[in-house]
């Protein structure tokens, strides 16, 4: 069982983007929106109501300085564009509309500090698989942009959650977030920064001069706290199972290990590009649109076209969810429950109930066949051969974790199956149950 609540750091990699085009650059690079207003040039990519300014409400103001993000709800009508310091998630994609990595984008400062610039300046965190192709790509994309691109060694990207119903923490930063994260104006959003960091962290501990970055997890609606830090991240591996550290907020915070949060992110069904850096998907397959991690009126980026296009017509085959593995002789579970066990798949392809027993079959029919197999002579020269056609898989692991999966899947094969399927592990035959995540737009 994972704890409750905790806090660690993450091993992720820090990337800073700064400079007066900064703020522009990362605007046709990500999915998510960097610019206060944008210009209609197609109708497929830009809703009439987005021509200018989204918000009324939202100052004019200069995009070259370091004023904060956009943040934006996109199944709110009419959408409401507003600003904040709060950091965002979001993902790269390439010319042909599939995911590079997923990051998070932060201002940087949080808070108003001696050290202060007037340009923009941007921390990406992504995993650290993908530090040197992020470092490559934004030098590609740069051409004549006054920005800088910087690899930061010595800061700590941390994570905190508290998924104890009693203790009234979700209420608790709901109303935070509502008080201080929803900004018009520049001036407030350094001013609601500040009041955020003091109703939150440990003046000891975080304090003006060490918080670079800070974000709520809003994949899932208050998943977590990010918050990105100096320091080493050498020392805070060391104390990562340290239970005498002080916690870094108000309230008392255990110190647990980053295992945990992964384990919780399979027990909820969030996936990250990390869990499987050999695979490139589209957008709504990693369910983008579920993570908040997405604009649909933002204007030109790098594969846009596919992806919005994809989204007005409803063309969503397929979806990451996240399951487990059973035996089969006792039947699927009700819900996702972890357990340590130790299972390796032999094959990723998912099949349905009965299917591997009769794949067994047929091959050894096909090895009895192949002994006493004498092709006819082809009156054309050459000599034939039947071709077998492969049904195709419904869906395929893309990692796992002790007995929880995470597995890419045809949606119309889980309403035929009931998300019911059988798997290869060095084990035997499994039986893998797919589940839809209760935070799931219904």
């Amino acid at each position: 069982m994972i704890p409750k609540s905790g806090w660690t750091s993450l091993s992720k990699a820090i990337v800073l983007v700064s400079g007066p085009d900064s703020t522009k650059l990362l605007n046709g690079l990500v999915t998510s929106r960097f610019l206060p207003a944008i210009t209609k040039k197609n109708e497929y990519t830009v809703s009439t109501s987005t021509t200018a300014k989204d918000s009324p409400q939202l100052e004019t103001f200069n995009v070259t300085s370091n004023w904060g993000v956009i943040h934006e709800d996109i199944y709110q009508e009419p959408s409401d564009v507003w600003m904040s310091r709060n950091g965002i998630n979001s993902m790269f994609l390439n010319s042909k509309g599939r995911v590079l990595w997923d990051c998070f984008i932060y201002p940087t400062p949080y808070t108003s500090t001696v050290t202060n610039t007037d340009e923009s300046q941007y921390l990406i965190e992504v995993d650290p698989c993908f530090e040197s192709k992020l470092m490559s790509y934004l030098k590609i994309h740069k051409l004549g942009s006054k920005i800088t691109i910087k690899k930061l060694d010595n800061v700590i990207s941390n994570y905190y959650y508290n998924d104890d119903i009693e203790n009234g923490f979700d209420d608790y930063l709901t109303a935070l977030d509502e008080t201080y994260g929803y900004n018009y104006t520049v001036s407030d959003s350094w001013k609601n920064a500040q009041l955020m960091k003091d109703k939150l962290f440990n003046p000891n501990v975080i304090h003006n001069g060490n918080l670079l970055g800070f974000a709520v997890d809003n994949r899932i609606p208050n998943f977590g706290l990010k918050f990105i830090t100096t320091g080493s991240k050498e020392a805070a591996v060391t104390a990562d199972d340290d239970s005498e550290s002080p916690s870094p907020f108000i309230f008392p915070a255990n110190k647990i290990n980053q295992q945990d949060i992964t384990q919780r992110r399979y027990i909820n069904g969030l996936y990250e590009c990390g869990d499987n850096p050999t695979v490139s998907l589209f957008p709504f397959e990693y369910n983008l649109d579920y993570i908040n991690g997405l604009s649909l009126d933002k204007g030109c980026y790098i594969g846009q076209e596919l992806t919005i296009r994809t989204y007005n017509n409803q063309l969503f085959r397929k979806r990451i969810m996240p399951g487990q593995f059973f035996d089969i002789i006792n039947g699927p579970p009700s819900q996702l429950s972890p357990s340590h066990v130790s299972l390796t798949v032999a094959d990723d392809s998912l099949l349905p109930m009965n299917d591997i027993e009769l794949e067994t079959q047929a091959a050894a029919v096909e090895a009895e066949e192949a002994i006493g197999f004498q092709p006819s002579t082809n009156p054309f020269g050459g000599i034939s051969k039947v071709v077998r056609k492969r049904k195709a898989s419904p869906g395929k692991i893309l990692s796992s974790r002790d007995n929880l999966a995470f597995a890419l899947v045809s949606i119309g094969a889980i309403e035929k199956s009931k998300g019911i399927f059988q798997v290869k592990t060095d084990q035997g035959p499994k039986g893998f149950k797919v589940f839809t995540p209760d935070w799931w737009p219904q």
